[in-house]
């Protein structure tokens, strides 16, 4: 928990929300518990993290976190809904991002953009949910998706709105059409452009990363990667979106909703939340409408600051000579971003 709370502080610091990160969890099992226990329970949790000391603590969802339990714990920030569907933005932007850049797409030897690129997809709670979602409606083609007890592979393509209906309706995947018992590593082992994880952290081990075929792999959880497969993908020409980028979509829109409620707009905690839709490139309005995204300020807000981030990452590979290293990269514009403050603030 300690380890996921400095990286989250990490992640936000990347962003530019004045925040501190912080992790935890509660040490139940929900089946023991009636609806009426587990919202007081969740209650109760909110408002000690909502304590005087933490006050600015910008909280978010991560597993075993479905819409019912984000509702109670975030309904003052942002309906549940919405914060799944802003975490889904943040990733699909990332993905799109660096998908029409051309240096990247030259490296990974794809053309540009997503439109028929195919993807696996490792979870399916609200976010990853989301994310395929918009992957789908933009021309990318889902050939794969594990859930925590199966998976299902089809090179012709999956209708993932099937697949989103059936786990919904059933719970998990066990009896959808050709879904197999879970395999631990295999489907990762599958062909596809781009391998999203979505699920737990440390999903991508050391022993089988060489493995992977896909040649863009998307961190859209926790460090989902370890730090020697990291390493591993590296020394095989792989590309990893780093999730201090790619899962920063709910705490921009929650920042945003925060601020925006404070009406702090000469705050140096807005820092690049000021901008709206109306300076987004034509492109990204082109590329909203084409994912059928429901467009609020909050779309256009997360489009630019990840397209700010990611084009901030490139430039500090570049600065620092790191290739392709993107985690040191945006470690290092955290890192940065802490040192700003303390000497702004005079902390030391």
């Amino acid at each position: 928990m300690k380890g996921l709370g400095v990286l989250s502080s990490h992640r936000l610091s990347a962003l530019g929300i004045r925040s501190t990160g912080m992790f935890g969890s509660i040490k139940i099992d929900p089946k023991d518990y009636e609806t009426e226990e587990l919202e007081d329970i969740m209650e109760q949790y909110r408002l000690k993290c909502l304590k005087e000391d933490i006050k600015e603590l910008v909280i978010e969802p991560d597993m075993i976190c479905d819409e019912t339990t984000a509702g109670w714990m975030f309904r003052k920030f942002v309906d549940e809904q919405a914060l799944f569907m802003a975490a889904g933005q943040g990733a699909f932007f990332s993905i799109n991002y660096f998908l029409n850049n051309a240096l990247i797409t030259s490296k990974l030897e794809f053309p540009t953009g997503i439109l028929g690129k195919t993807f696996i997809l490792q979870g399916l709670g609200g976010m990853a949910s989301n994310l395929a979602v918009y992957l789908q409606n933009a021309g990318a083609k889902c050939v794969g998706v594990k859930d925590y007890n199966s998976h299902v592979y089809m090179k012709e393509g999956l209708d993932i709105h099937e697949v989103i209906s059936f786990k919904k309706e059933k719970g998990d995947l066990v009896g959808f059409d050709l879904a197999k018992p879970e395999d631990d590593f295999e489907i990762y082992k599958k062909d596809c452009d781009i391998l999203i994880l979505a699920a737990r952290q440390k999903s991508i081990l050391c022993h089988f990363a060489n493995k992977i075929k896909a040649k863009l792999i998307v961190e859209a959880a926790h460090h989902p990667v370890t730090p020697s497969a990291y390493m591993t993908l590296g020394g095989h020409s792989k590309i990893v979106l780093p999730d201090l980028l790619v899962c920063g979509g709910s705490a921009i829109a929650i920042n945003e909703k925060k601020q925006v409620e404070k009406n702090i707009l000469n705050s140096r905690a807005l820092g690049r939340f000021e901008e709206n839709y109306s300076i987004i490139p034509e492109d990204l309005h082109s590329v909203i409408k084409d994912c059928k995204m429901e467009e609020k300020f909050s779309t256009y807000t997360i489009a630019n600051v990840i397209s700010t981030m990611a084009q901030e990452m490139l430039n500090t590979c570049e600065r620092y000579n790191l290739g392709f290293d993107f985690k040191t990269a945006v470690f290092i514009m955290s890192i940065r971003n802490i040192f700003q403050e303390i000497f702004t603030s005079r902390k030391f």
